[in-house]
């Protein structure tokens, strides 16, 4: 239940990494790695998406 509302929580946050370029996400990761923050299942996932080229 706790996954699930944190999860809720970050949604915007992973609806932006799955529609983000390349060079958004390497940045999101290095900041989540400096911040020693571990990314949800759901932003892992959405960090694996191949971004749309306009």
């Amino acid at each position: 239940m706790i996954k699930l509302r944190l999860e809720k929580e970050n949604l915007l946050d992973t609806v932006f990494l799955a529609t983000s370029p390349i060079q958004i996400r390497t940045l999101w990761r290095q900041v989540s790695d400096f911040l020693g923050d571990e990314l949800s299942q759901l932003q892992k996932s959405a960090m694996e998406i191949n971004p749309v080229s306009v």
